[in-house]
């Protein structure tokens, strides 16, 4: 009998190892061209690299930077209409660049979600990379091939000031263009208060014009800044002046800094020799634009992602106009997994597992509605301890990832399961813990 005959089905394969079969059936039609022939193990979709690169039409890439759980994965989902990336309430969910397309009204926006910014000693402690790992250097490399560079800060945060390492690399690479998004806005009580947060992290600058205190609306704060001159005077609207903050005039010591640090990539420059060389600088006074949003609830997202389509330029596609991501599916969907453990499971242990996508099967030549995808994966954790505890979640754990799946690899429409399947699913859930 065939292991996938439910939705999930987890066993105690070893003493330190769960193993979780997942398979989907639908009323739907699985969308598995929405990835690129660039994977190595699967092939989802014939010729689809030699589509992408004969189109030529408008299109920007988009590098987004910020530190860790300020929304930047939530973000990319919002503004290509596909939750792609994986995301959790713990910091560092993102521990590689994901590439995510949008093609849409004649141009393509390339967005590449990158991990949050943190420390080595941080990296060490918490996930036990090592200085070149992907979480340290993959923040840069998502820069390094950008027209556009998106710095995403948490409303929310107690710190009002840029994190020295965005500074560090917004000063790096002051020749691509920058907008400030600020995100979580669904979350702030008073959206007054926005705005002396923008000029705080702008120095009072936008677009090369200083600020101008106006009512807060969601949206770009750039394309107000002309109005709000023309507004003085105004019974309604009255206008006050915004001083951008003032900064230190630099010493020798700072530029012999400055020069030594410059060219260094981002992962070899020292925690404490960027914060040193920004600790007087809270802000960026070069950003283009400034946005107000929610990546929750879709508030200023429309208006972020038509900026970007009017700063789009002529160029090749390199994606084909139906492919949202070229990353292996194998590697999403153990992402997906990782994700569902870092929401269910405590921190300590959930930093720990390792997730390896063993099995993955799905059958196009079936009619529609016998097409199934179906999946195993193996959960590795260090000790009987920690794998109890998963055990013990795995009821939550598998809805997150069954979830995950169903929106991303279906055409459209809301998967409805099979009543009979789902009481069938329960049954043999009771019967292997039972035995267990």
């Amino acid at each position: 009998m065939s292991i996938f005959n439910q939705n999930f089905r987890i066993i105690f394969q070893s003493k330190y190892q769960i193993r979780l079969f997942c398979s989907i059936s639908t009323l739907n039609k699985i969308n598995l061209n929405l990835f690129s022939t660039t994977s190595t193990e699967i092939k989802l979709e014939e010729n689809s690299a030699n589509v992408s690169t004969q189109t030529v039409g408008k299109g920007l890439r988009v590098a987004i930077i910020g530190c860790s759980n300020v929304g930047k994965s939530a973000l990319t989902n919002a503004l290509i209409r596909s939750p792609i990336c994986a995301v959790s309430k713990l910091v560092d969910t993102t521990r590689a660049n994901t590439t995510a397309a949008l093609t849409e009204n004649q141009c393509q926006l390339i967005i590449v979600d990158s991990p949050g910014l943190v420390s080595l000693s941080h990296a060490k402690e918490v996930i036990g990379t090592h200085s070149d790992d992907r979480i340290l250097t993959h923040p840069e490399k998502a820069i390094e091939r950008a027209e556009q560079i998106i710095v995403v800060h948490d409303a929310t945060a107690k710190g009002q000031y840029l994190q020295h390492r965005i500074l560090y690399i917004l000063q790096r690479y002051m020749h691509i263009p920058a907008c400030l998004v600020i995100n979580k806005i669904d979350l702030i009580e008073s959206r007054a208060d926005l705005l002396k947060l923008t000029e705080i992290l702008t120095d009072g600058t936008v677009g090369g014009e200083k600020l101008e205190k106006k009512p807060i609306s969601l949206g770009i704060v750039g394309s107000i800044i002309s109005k709000a001159k023309k507004s003085k005077g105004s019974n309604n609207n009255e206008s006050l002046s915004l001083h951008p903050l003032t900064t230190k005039e630099r010493d020798s010591n700072w530029y012999s800094l400055y020069n030594k640090l410059l060219h260094k990539p981002l992962h070899k420059a020292s925690w404490s020799d960027t914060k040193k060389l920004f600790k007087e600088q809270n802000g960026w006074p070069h950003f283009k634009a400034v946005f107000f949003t929610s990546a929750q609830t879709n508030e200023g997202i429309d208006i972020l992602r038509e900026y970007l389509r009017e700063n789009s330029v002529d160029k090749q596609w390199s994606f084909a106009p139906q492919t949202v991501s070229k990353k292996n599916s194998r590697l999403l969907c153990a992402e997906y997994v990782r994700s569902a453990l870092l929401n269910n499971c405590p921190p300590h242990v959930a930093y720990k597992l390792r997730v390896s996508i063993t099995e993955w099967e799905f059958d196009e030549d079936l009619p529609v509605n016998e097409q199934m995808l179906k999946v195993a994966a193996n959960i590795f954790c260090e000790n009987e301890r920690e794998a109890r505890q998963v055990w013990y979640r795995m009821e939550e754990i598998e809805n997150a990832v069954l979830q995950q799946l169903q929106q991303v690899f279906y055409r459209s429409g809301i998967y409805q399961p099979d009543e009979k399947a789902e009481e069938k699913k329960k049954i043999m859930k009771t019967e292997e813990r039972k035995v267990n």
